[in-house]
């Protein structure tokens, strides 16, 4: 007779542990600030390439899941193919909508692990290449 109740007991726990809730990952806040691509890297290479442009862009990633850029602190339009909204996966960005090009096909990548996440720098690495960032100015 005890041993039902201890084995009922232990079934009892056990379903009551495989019943709880699972909570969204926490977005850390240090992602939450304006960076600014300063070089990349394909994986399958040792070489970085500086990102100069003719201007100081800037993204930001919003703690509402929206995704703003910047073209010399004035908010601009992003380039085609460009990620709009994101989740957060414990360790990963993932994107959920795009801005497309109304005559371009866009090879969008979904994903991108946060490999590097400081109050000064960023990186973020997909299926193709790393992306280092730093807090923009």
């Amino acid at each position: 007779m005890m041993k039902r109740y201890a084995v009922g007991i232990v079934l009892l726990l056990i379903c009551a542990m495989g019943c709880q809730r699972d909570e969204a990952p926490t977005i850390p806040s240090l992602l939450f600030r304006n960076w600014h691509l300063i070089r990349t890297r394909d994986l399958s290479s040792n070489n970085w390439r500086t990102w100069d442009s003719d201007a100081y862009y800037t993204v930001e990633y919003k703690a509402d899941g929206n995704i703003v850029y910047r073209r010399n602190n004035v908010l601009t339009e992003a380039d085609c193919c460009s990620p709009r909204t994101y989740t957060f996966l414990a360790t990963a960005i993932q994107y959920t909508s795009w801005y497309f090009c109304p005559n371009g096909l866009c090879a969008t990548n979904k994903k991108a692990a946060i490999t590097q996440l400081s109050e000064n720098q960023l990186e973020l690495t997909d299926h193709f290449a790393i992306y280092q960032y730093e807090a923009a100015k």
